[in-house]
This record gives C-alpha cells, structure tokens and sequence, in this order.
C-alpha cells in the first residue's frame, strides 16, 4: 500500500532550513557521497557544452515507513529531446505469467528459489549520449555544470542502460536469455534459471551452492476529495496482477474511474481494501510434487455487462493460476459469441506462450 503521509513535498531550502535539517542535510550527504563513489558525473566548464541542452534537476526528498530520511538527485527528463540527448527508452520485462510458470516448476521439483533486488541498479548503467547538467543545490563551483557519465533517477532511458548492462554481466557469466522471453535466462544444462523484473529477480535451480556463487554478486535491500484514489488503485492493481487473482474483476472495475472518481468509487476501493486486509494469508499455492505437464485454461465473458457503455467484459484464468486476467472488450459486440470468441483466441495465444517455457525445463 501506498503511504501519502511518508512522502515529503518540501523544497531543498525549506528541508536545509527546517526542524529536521541535521537529518536532511545528512541524507543528501549521503547520496551526494554515493554519486561520487559511482563516478557518476564530473564537473566542467559550462563553455563545454557549447550549444547543448543543459538539463535542471532537483531534490527529492522523502521518509521511508522505517522513518529513515532519503534524498535522491533527479534529473529533469522531460526537458530531454529524443534524438539528441536519448534515442531508445524501451526496457523489457518477464512476463508476470511466465514468472509464475517459473514458480510452478520449482516448486513442484523440489527447486530452491533465491530472490533479490539490487540497491539503487538504475545508476550503474553506462551512458553513451553526452549529457549535461547544472549543478545541483548544495554543490560548491555554482559557475560549472555537470556531465553525466552514468545514469542519474529522471533520465528516459534509465531503465534500458540498467538492463543492457544486467544483460551483459548475466551473459559473460555463462547464463543466456531465451529467443521468445529476453528476460528469462538459464545456464547451459538448464540447472540454473534466472529472471529479472526491472531491478528484481529470482534465482531457481537445484544446486543451492551453484546458486550462492551467482547470487552473491547481489545486493539485498522496498475527507474524500484527498483521498489517494489513483494511487491505492495502483497498489491493489498490483496485487491483483501478481499474487491475487480474486480482486482482478473489483479492481478493473474501479481502475475505469482514476480520471474523475466519485464518493461511491471510493466507497468501492475502501470495500476492496477492507477485503484484502482481512484475506492477508490468500494467495496462490504452489505444491510439491503438482503436474505442470498439463496446461488447461477457463475463459467466460457477459455481454453488454457496462450500463454507461454496453461494453462486455470477459475473464480468462489458466489452470495452476499461471495467469489470468479481466478485461473489458473496447468496441460494443452484436452477442455474446463474439466476445467469448476473443477471449478463447487470447486464452489460446497465452498457452502457446507458456508451453514454449515449460519446454525449458526438459531441454
């Protein structure tokens, strides 16, 4: 869930300034130390950058559930222009559904399972374009500008030079990803497997000390008009995507009405929330022993189920709770035939898709 009150909106002067400036003043100078340590950018002249964009950044500051004081520097990356400081952004992902067949697998042969999460990935990541910067707030040489050698929070392409790099090092280190899914990758023999979902990951196979070598090259670390409605939205949608399939039709209903929610939308999410608190040991079970040979998918749909647009909506689950989703079909349908039929086909498509992982096991 998501805490509103945890989230700071104070500038950099009232934070320096304020009754809590020793804690914010030690937080940005940790940061600051860290960037140093990276090699993340080095001063210049501002005559360098000759006719060049000169990006703005800013402190963002926040406390953490566990009441740390945080500063992040961000760059301003909507003054960014494609084709001059950032040319490709797009950064893939594993599919939430074939980390789940991952899942299944290990769990029914008995495979230990290793996750992590790597602290602050998204600087690590080298950059090729030439970028710069003024100088932050709280940085002596006020008359110089930065160029940035590493990836800095705010860049568009953050997330592709994060995973370029994870990409390279995963490769040299004897692990190749998978022609149909990028983000999934396996050792030779097919003994280790290991997937990656922006800065997090798991690690499977069934030699724990083969699994400790790779693993260690890891760091561990995560009145209504005011009320956060597209925010708690987010958070439940998340939930229902991963690990809950039972609020998948409660939260796409509730996720039509962000733009302009009204008092009974909120009522909804509260209803949600109320559920979900009291429903914390649900989930899904993955059994030693369970056949994952088998892949039976369930679809259904109404018809002209929406009363504002009689549009339909139709729900697909896949045997062992591999996926599932709930989905409302864009254009009106004549009948219901029509509707079930594009769901039958989606349902279709994404068993192909999941044999396709499953055969990795078995090559």
């Amino acid at each position: 869930m998501i805490d509103v009150e945890n989230i700071s909106c104070m500038t950099y002067e009232e934070a320096v300034t304020g009754q809590n400036r020793h804690e914010w003043l030690q937080a940005i100078e940790e940061e600051k130390k860290f960037l140093i340590e990276n090699n993340t950018c080095e001063e210049v002249d501002r005559q360098e950058a000759e006719e060049a964009k000169i990006l703005n950044n800013k402190w963002v500051l926040r406390i953490k559930n566990d009441g740390r004081y945080k500063a992040r520097l961000v760059v301003c990356g909507n003054q960014q222009e494609c084709g001059i400081d950032f040319t490709e952004t797009y950064s893939p992902v594993v599919d939430v559904s074939f980390l789940r067949i991952i899942l299944a697998v290990a769990a029914a042969r008995n495979y230990a399972i290793f996750g992590f999460d790597i602290k602050t990935a998204f600087l690590y990541g080298e950059l090729e374009e030439t970028i710069f910067m003024n100088i932050p707030k709280g940085y002596p040489h006020a008359d110089k500008i930065c160029k940035l050698k590493k990836s800095l929070y705010g860049l568009k392409q953050i997330s592709l030079k994060w995973n370029e790099l994870f990409t390279s090092f995963l490769r040299n280190n004897g692990l190749k990803a998978l022609e149909t899914q990028r983000c999934i990758f396996k050792n030779d023999d097919g003994t280790l497997i290991l997937a990656i979902y922006v800065d997090d990951g798991i690690l499977i196979g069934n030699n724990v000390n083969q699994m400790n070598e790779h693993n260690k090259i890891v760091d561990d670390e995560h009145d209504e008009l005011r009320f956060p409605y597209r925010e708690v939205v987010g958070s439940l949608l998340y939930a229902s995507c991963k690990t809950r399939p039972d609020l998948a039709y409660a939260v796409n209903y509730e996720s039509r009405f962000v733009e302009n929610p009204k008092k009974l939308d909120v009522t909804n999410v509260k209803r949600t929330l109320r559920y979900l608190n009291g429903s914390t040991s649900g989930g899904i079970k993955y059994v030693s022993g369970a056949d994952t040979e088998l892949l039976e998918a369930f679809c259904d749909s109404d018809f002209a189920g929406c009363e504002d647009t009689r549009r339909s909506t139709y729900i697909r689950i896949c045997y062992y709770v591999l996926w599932w989703s709930n989905s409302v079909v864009l254009k009106t349908s004549i009948n219901s035939f029509i509707v079930e039929h594009r769901s039958r086909i989606h349902s279709g498509g994404r068993m192909c898709q999941g044999v396709n992982v499953l055969e990795m096991f078995d090559k």
